[in-house]
């Protein structure tokens, strides 16, 4: 929802909307999405628990018969970008049924093995772990601009670690190239 209102608060998650305000707006996406062929629903980039809640209550609501991911912004390596711990934001979500994979995305990879082994906590291994991190080291909002680049090797080397960390899907968000994504997938990477 916060990229729809394009004023800054994609970032923090803190809507001032009212829930029911919130249901009626995702009601309307989760319709047209439910109808299309898709095998996987992919929600990405929430900053807010209390969206990523209502999203999965009306896929529940609406008996949705799509697998679906859910993965999170943060503004460090223990919480979600409004502030709720990680661990409780997967636990939450793994009691839903559809919900096949918890993570995050949009994040510094410096951050992923400890997110990784909370988010593994917070699920006990009822749904999966995803992770694709940026390959910039973090956005500078005044300036607008990336601080930091990781080379596709730096990341795919970090990215062995996230495997040993617990990361069961691993990709790649913000800065990443399609040379990032091969880095990944070369032999002896990630499995």
């Amino acid at each position: 929802y916060g990229a729809f209102l394009a004023d800054g608060s994609e970032y923090s998650g803190q809507y001032g909307l009212a829930r029911e305000k919130m249901k009626n707006f995702h009601r309307e996406r989760l319709a047209c999405l439910a109808r299309t062929d898709a095998d996987l629903l992919a929600f990405e980039t929430f900053p807010s628990f209390e969206e990523s809640v209502v999203v999965a209550e009306l896929l529940a609501e609406d008996s949705c018969e799509k697998e679906a991911w859910f993965s999170f912004t943060c503004r460090g390596a223990a919480e979600m970008s409004d502030g709720t711990p990680i661990e409780t934001v997967a636990s939450a979500l793994a009691d839903f049924p559809m919900i096949a994979a918890v993570g995050v995305n949009c994040v510094v990879p410096e951050w992923i093995p400890e997110l990784v082994a909370r988010l593994r906590d917070g699920l006990q291994g009822r749904a999966a772990v995803i992770v694709y991190p940026n390959a910039g080291k973090g956005w500078d909002v005044g300036k607008k601009t990336w601080r930091g680049h990781e080379t596709p090797e730096a990341f795919a080397a970090a990215a062995r670690d996230w495997a040993t960390a617990g990361a069961d899907v691993i990709g790649g968000c913000c800065l990443t190239t399609p040379d990032h994504i091969r880095a990944l997938a070369a032999p002896g990477v990630v499995r």
